[in-house]
């Protein structure tokens, strides 16, 4: 059985679900995880866990960008506490940088006892010591830490995190920005959904030549092309800068992604889908129709409910409208 990284999420009363939620979905949505990526289940109601897993040998990256997604909502939304609990407390990435600057506490006489303590709040770590664990014996962790808030806060602890946060955040935790030229039928779509040109990029790997010989038959014939900036993943990038046998090394990236999306755009918009997935209601005062759907089905995806390939891509499709083409003709706009 796959190991497991639990990420617990407490809110206060003052942080309504939907609210945490909107929240979680906003700072995902520009991200697309390496590996498996993670999925949040709620329970219901203040002082519950929203309760997160993700494999524990997913790649740091993707480990570390829901760190820092957990660190920057407890900075925004008062009250709200998370921690991050591993079977082997070694493997805590949390516990790992602590122990490696040096900067376990001297009552965290083992691993599991500083691990069982550390949590994320207001941005930055909280221990709960022994001091403090004795002025409450008969409290939970999580009111100790809301009840006397500078007494748990942690510097050290918070800047041994801090390096390796800003270190995986310089490199936008493994997403690459690049410019592309690509169909202009296809290209708000590659913009926007990072995680539809995910797909599109791992079904393209491993195609035969003779498909791959077709595929650029076609673009060929596709006159009118427009160039972005879209957003790839370290995985993929990897995929799509290898070298390719092509008339211009320096075009590569916008000739794999061009025929990734031209097969995946055949495949796909030729499927049947017939899915009828009822919106949440989360996003209803986000005015565009596109952007609505891209947020609903990023949540449907973290909260357990992903949707298929023909699905996410039909729907996105078929909400692209004029402007959004117009807006690609734009040079170099992007996000």
């Amino acid at each position: 059985m796959t190991e497991k990284i639990l990420f617990y999420v407490y809110r206060d009363v003052g942080t309504s679900s939907e609210n945490l939620i909107r929240a979680i979905v906003d700072e995902f949505k520009s991200f697309v995880f390496s590996g498996k990526g993670i999925s949040f289940t709620a329970k219901g109601y203040s002082g519950i866990p929203l309760v997160g897993e993700l494999a524990l040998d997913s790649p740091e990256d993707d480990i570390w960008k829901v760190i820092a997604v957990l660190f920057k909502i407890s900075a925004q939304e008062e009250g709200l506490i998370f921690k991050v609990h591993t079977e082997n407390y070694e493997r805590n990435p949390l516990v790992a940088e602590a122990r490696k600057s040096d900067v376990l506490p001297k009552w965290a006489n083992t691993l599991k006892y500083f691990a069982d303590n550390v949590f994320g709040m207001n941005g930055v770590i909280h221990l709960i010591s022994p001091t403090v664990a004795e002025k409450f014996p008969k409290r939970s962790q999580v009111d100790m830490l809301r009840a006397v808030p500078n007494e748990t806060r942690n510097i050290l602890v918070t800047e041994s995190l801090s390096e390796k946060l800003h270190s995986a955040d310089s490199r936008s935790f493994g997403m690459h920005t690049t410019s592309v030229n690509v169909p202009a039928s296809l290209a708000y779509v590659a913009r926007e959904r990072p995680d539809i040109l995910s797909l599109a990029i791992r079904e393209f790997i491993g195609m035969d030549e003779t498909k791959i010989k077709e595929l650029e038959k076609k673009l060929g014939d596709e006159a009118d092309r427009v160039m972005i900036h879209t957003l790839i993943n370290e995985a993929d990038w990897k995929e799509v800068t290898a070298v390719a046998d092509i008339e211009s090394p320096t075009d590569i990236v916008s000739h794999r992604v061009s025929l990734a999306l031209l097969a995946f755009d055949e495949k796909h918009s030729s499927m049947s889908n017939g899915v009828d997935v009822p919106p949440s209601g989360l996003f209803q005062k986000v005015g565009d129709r596109f952007e609505r759907e891209r947020l609903e089905s990023l949540r449907a995806r973290l909260f357990g409910a992903p949707q298929s390939a023909t699905h996410l891509y039909q729907c996105a499709k078929a909400l692209v409208t004029g402007q959004h083409v117009q807006e690609c003709r734009k040079i170099f706009v992007g996000k």
